[in-house]
C-alpha cells in the first residue's frame, strides 16, 4: 500500500474468526499507520423489531437439481433432499419476523435460468405443511436479476417500512446478467435515497455443496462486488453469507439494523487508549485504531465487554 492510499477492506467473514457478539468485522490500513474498522452487533432475536415485508427466492438450475434430489424417484426424495429443511427454516424465521407471511419463489429457471416460478405468500402454518422439491422446470442457466426484479417490482412495490429478501444459491450469475444487475441496483438505490421507496435489503446466502466445490472463489467475487458496489449515494442494498459460516438465521438480519440504535453507550479501546466513545451505539460502529493494533475492545456500560482480534 501506497503512503497516501487507503488498503482494501479484510473482511472476517469466517464466524469462527468474530467474537459471536459481531454479525460483521472488517478493517483495512490507512495512511499515516491508522487501522480504520466497521463493525456491525449482531441482532439479538428477541428484538422485537418487524419487517415491513419478506421474501425468500431459491435457486431452481439444474446444478441444484441433485440437492434437492429431484434426480431421484419421488419416493426417495425426502430423505435426500437436503435444501428443503434449510429453505424450510428460513423461511419461517422470515414470516416470524415479517408479519407473519413471507412471499417464497423459485429462481433461475427456465430454459437460461432467467424465469421464475412464485409459489406465493406463506403463512407459518403453510410453512409448516410445505415440502420444497424445487421447480418446475429446472434453469439451464443462473440469471439473478429477474427474481431481484420481480421483488421490487412487484412484492416489495407497496412497503411502508424496510424489507428483507434473502436469496438461496449455489452459484454465480453470469457476466451478461450481473451488467443488469448493476443497473438495477442503481436504480433501486436512487429510489431509496430520494424517498420514494422504501429500503430492500438483499442478501445472498451461499451455499457450499460438492457440486460448486471448484467455483467457490468465482461465486464469492460476485457476492463481493455487490457487496461493495458504489453507487454515489450512501444507501446499500446488498449483503452475502455463506450458511456454513452462519451460527445462527439472524445474521441475515446484521446489515439492516446497522443504523438502529443500541440503546446503549460506552466505548471501545484499542492499546489501552479509548478510540470511540459515545453515550448511545449503533448497532453499526466505524473507528480508527493504531496499524499495530491487533485487536479492540467493545465496552458496553452495564452490560460487559467484547473482544476481538483482527491480526
Amino acid at each position: 500500500m501506497s503512503n497516501d492510499a487507503a488498503g482494501e477492506w479484510m473482511h472476517l467473514h469466517d464466524a469462527s474468526l468474530r467474537n459471536p457478539f459481531f454479525g460483521e468485522v472488517q478493517h483495512r490500513l490507512m495512511p499515516g499507520g491508522i487501522r480504520e474498522v466497521k463493525l456491525i452487533v449482531k441482532p439479538d432475536q428477541e428484538l422485537g423489531f418487524e419487517l415491513a415485508r419478506a421474501a425468500l427466492a431459491i435457486d431452481g438450475s439444474k446444478s441444484m437439481m441433485q440437492p434437492f434430489a429431484g434426480h431421484l424417484p419421488k419416493m426417495l426424495q425426502k430423505n435426500k433432499n437436503i435444501i428443503h429443511p434449510t429453505a424450510q427454516s428460513v423461511a419461517q424465521y422470515l414470516a416470524a419476523n415479517a408479519k407473519g407471511q413471507v412471499a417464497v419463489t423459485y429462481w433461475a429457471c427456465g430454459d437460461d435460468g432467467g424465469e421464475i416460478e412464485p409459489i406465493g405468500m406463506m403463512s407459518k402454518t403453510d410453512l409448516d405443511a410445505v415440502y420444497f422439491s424445487g421447480p418446475k422446470q429446472w434453469g439451464g442457466g443462473t440469471k439473478l436479476t429477474p427474481v431481484v426484479r420481480y421483488f421490487w417490482e412487484q412484492v416489495f412495490a407497496d412497503t411502508t417500512g424496510p424489507g428483507l429478501a434473502v436469496i438461496l444459491t449455489d452459484g454465480a450469475w453470469d457476466d451478461d446478467d450481473h451488467g443488469h444487475l448493476q443497473e438495477l441496483t442503481e436504480q433501486m438505490c436512487a429510489e431509496v435515497a430520494s424517498g420514494a421507496r422504501q429500503s430492500m435489503k438483499t442478501v445472498l446466502v451461499g451455499l457450499r455443496l460438492p457440486t460448486n466445490a471448484g467455483e467457490i472463489d468465482h461465486i464469492q467475487s460476485r457476492f463481493s462486488s455487490l457487496d461493495d458496489f458504489v453507487t454515489g449515494n450512501s444507501v446499500d442494498l446488498w449483503d452475502h453469507k455463506w450458511l456454513d459460516e452462519m451460527e445462527d438465521i439472524s445474521e441475515i438480519l446484521v446489515e439492516l439494523v446497522q443504523d438502529w440504535p443500541l440503546g446503549v453507550g460506552g466505548y471501545v479501546e484499542a492499546e489501552g487508549t479509548k478510540v470511540l466513545t459515545t453515550d448511545e451505539f449503533r448497532f453499526g460502529m466505524q473507528f480508527q485504531m493504531p496499524a499495530g493494533a491487533s485487536a479492540f475492545r467493545l465496552h458496553l456500560n452495564d452490560v460487559g465487554d467484547y473482544e476481538q482480534q483482527l491480526v
